[in-house]
């Protein structure tokens, strides 16, 4: 009874963090500045990996 308990809460734990992140990839994604995101998402990430790693 205690372990279906604790696993109850588990899953409401999980479920409130995927809740909490797709309101904020929602937020993020309807931000009007998406192309400044993923400029400098490429800035960070692209640019680093196409030129052999993180300098």
């Amino acid at each position: 009874m205690r372990l279906a308990l604790l696993f109850e809460k588990e899953v409401n734990q999980l479920q409130l963090w995927i809740l909490c992140l797709g309101i904020g990839i929602g937020m993020f994604m309807m931000d009007q500045d998406w192309d400044w995101y993923s400029n400098r998402l490429l800035d960070q990430i692209g640019v680093p990996l196409m030129y052999g790693g993180v300098r």
